[in-house]
């Protein structure tokens, strides 16, 4: 959850604690640590391999192509 922090008259930042239930009225939100979960380079092993195992799929696919269409030229 990002932190939610105002401004004061001398416009210095202010870390509101607790910050409140509705969060659209902080001036600012400073992310955590916690909120790059939806980060689309934080991946696991499993959604590396997933997608190593698309590129090789379309990598083999285009040289499949390739070869029937040298094989039916010939």
């Amino acid at each position: 959850m990002p932190l939610c922090a105002t401004y004061n008259a001398s416009n210095q930042v202010l870390i509101v604690t607790p910050p409140p239930a509705d969060m659209s009225t902080c001036a600012l939100l400073i992310p955590t640590v916690g909120d790059s979960v939806n980060d689309p380079f934080h991946l696991d092993a499993a959604d590396g391999l997933a997608i190593a195992s698309a590129i090789v799929l379309v990598w083999g696919t285009g040289f499949a192509a390739r070869a029937l269409i040298r094989v039916l030229k010939n």
